[in-house]
């Protein structure tokens, strides 16, 4: 038996290949992104968040400047990315050091506290027990005063970051306010 023509001519036909997509092209602001989320690890603290948050709001920022939108797609992503960026820069702008604290008490309740925080915690208790045996308190203080100091350090090196990533929103916000005004 024969077979019928149709099938002969579909088993025989030439099979177009498969439409792949390409990668898409990988920017400037990709590898700076990808190095500083390489960098941070397994190791990321609320500092190294913030430094990353930075970084990418200043290749952002740097990208921004060749930006000029003609098709509506475009308007749409500089839309999205202003509202993401006013997201972002609304608690920055805010009372950070409650958002902190907040996270400080996450982090408690999760058992991951900071060693600093810990040995204030350690340092206060063996405090206690020294006013209450009448023992040597001078020593325990000073320790106490130097624990303090280093959560003062690191509170202020947390405050410096969260100024920096808010200036770079704003700069960020005020490029994408000027792309969107000149259409």
């Amino acid at each position: 038996m024969k077979a019928p023509t149709i099938l002969k001519n579909f088993l025989l036909r030439p099979r177009a290949l498969a439409a792949v997509a390409p990668l898409p092209e990988t920017t400037r602001f990709d590898q700076e992104l990808v190095e500083e989320l390489d960098a941070l690890g397994c190791e990321i603290g609320l500092v190294q968040l913030l430094d990353a948050a930075i970084t990418t709001q200043k290749t952002a920022l740097d990208s921004l400047v060749n930006i000029s939108y003609r098709d509506v797609s475009d308007r749409e992503d500089v839309d999205k990315y202003l509202e993401d960026n006013v997201e972002i820069l609304d608690p920055t702008s805010s009372s950070w050091l409650r958002l902190l604290e907040a996270s400080v008490e996450e982090k408690k309740l999760q058992k991951n506290r900071s060693s600093l925080l810990q040995e204030t915690v350690d340092v206060t208790r063996e405090l206690k027990e020294q006013i209450k045996g009448e023992k040597e308190i001078k020593s325990c203080v000073e320790r106490l005063k130097r624990s303090c100091k280093e959560m003062e350090d690191v509170v202020e090196v947390v405050e410096e970051r969260v100024k920096d990533l808010y200036k770079c929103l704003i700069d960020v916000r005020m490029t994408l306010l000027g792309i969107l005004s000149q259409h």
